[in-house]
C-alpha cells in the first residue's frame, strides 16, 4: 500500500507505523539496532515538522487504517504488532 498522491499524514502514518513495526517487531535485532530505529523515527518526525507543519494528532489518527492496509500485506512478523494497533483503537472508539 503507496500513496501517490492524497493526504500526507497517511503517508507519514505509514513511515511511522513501519519504523515502529521494526522497532518492536520480532526481528532478531539487538537492543541497540531497537534503540537506533526509536531515535530515528523521533529524528523524522522533528525533521518532517520542520520542514512541513502537520497536525500529529491527525497522522496518528490514520496509523489504525495504516495497520489495517499493512495486514493486507500478510507479512506474519507484524501481525501481533498491527493486531494490537487496531485492537486498541477499536476500544478506543
Amino acid at each position: 500500500m503507496d500513496a501517490v498522491q492524497g493526504n500526507s499524514a497517511g503517508d507519514v502514518a505509514r513511515t511511522l507505523l513501519l519504523l515502529r513495526g521494526a522497532a518492536r517487531g520480532k526481528y532478531e535485532y539487538s537492543f541497540l539496532k531497537r534503540l537506533a530505529i526509536r531515535i530515528l523515527l523521533q529524528i523524522y518526525r522533528k525533521n518532517y515538522q520542520r520542514a512541513r507543519p502537520l497536525d500529529f494528532q491527525n497522522v496518528y489518527s490514520w496509523i489504525p487504517l495504516i495497520a489495517c492496509g499493512r495486514m493486507g500485506e500478510e507479512i506474519e512478523e507484524e501481525r501481533e504488532f498491527l493486531i494490537n494497533i487496531i485492537e486498541r483503537r477499536a476500544k478506543e472508539d
